[in-house]
């Protein structure tokens, strides 16, 4: 952080966007350890983030921290216990961050995409594994395709914009409608 301070002269954004799929495992077969590595990665990684950025943002008289995390924060997923509970955890790791940051005048603000095209979604987490790609299927939600890393940063340009200067503890969810579930029938 201090190497970004002084190239910049003040650090004013930090997107917090590291993250580690678990293999398909029930619970009682996931290895502690991948559990260990999910939350290391998933959510002490934002935590350290936030933790170092912090007196920067304070010398610079505010700033944003956008935390990534997933839909799949929003409800249980069988398989993929460590990433879901891991997620969950960065949603009220966002929350209390802006709790604790806000008469800073630092924002705190989290994005949960849906299943969106990128090397987690479309190489296995292990070798010989399958990646999620190959059995999600969009077509029965109301945006039935997967999510493009545009439409992330769509959500990440107005959090960290002037527009969003009123937000801290929101949570934009851009999913394609996975949440609402299956939307009406083509046609109908």
């Amino acid at each position: 952080m201090a190497a970004a301070e002084q190239r910049s002269g003040r650090l004013t954004i930090l997107v917090n966007n590291a993250g580690v799929q678990n293999s398909a495992t029930t619970i009682e077969a996931t290895d502690p350890a991948v559990w260990d590595h999910t939350f290391a990665v998933n959510v002490t990684g934002q935590f350290l983030g936030i933790r170092a950025v912090t007196p920067a943002m304070r010398r610079a008289g505010g700033g944003v921290i956008v935390n990534i995390g997933s839909a799949m924060a929003y409800g249980g997923t069988a398989l993929y216990a460590p990433y879901a509970a891991a997620k969950w955890a960065v949603r009220g790791l966002t929350l209390s961050a802006a709790l604790e940051l806000g008469r800073d005048n630092i924002r705190v603000n989290a994005i949960h995409p849906g299943v969106v095209s990128t090397k987690l979604i479309n190489e296995p987490a292990t070798p010989g594994g399958r990646p999620i790609a190959d059995f999600y299927d969009p077509r029965p939600y109301a945006v039935p395709r997967l999510g493009e890393p545009a439409d992330v940063t769509a959500a990440l340009l107005y959090l960290t914009s002037g527009e969003a200067s009123f937000a801290t503890g929101a949570e934009l969810v851009p999913d394609g409608g996975l949440l609402l579930g299956p939307a009406l029938p083509a046609g109908v």
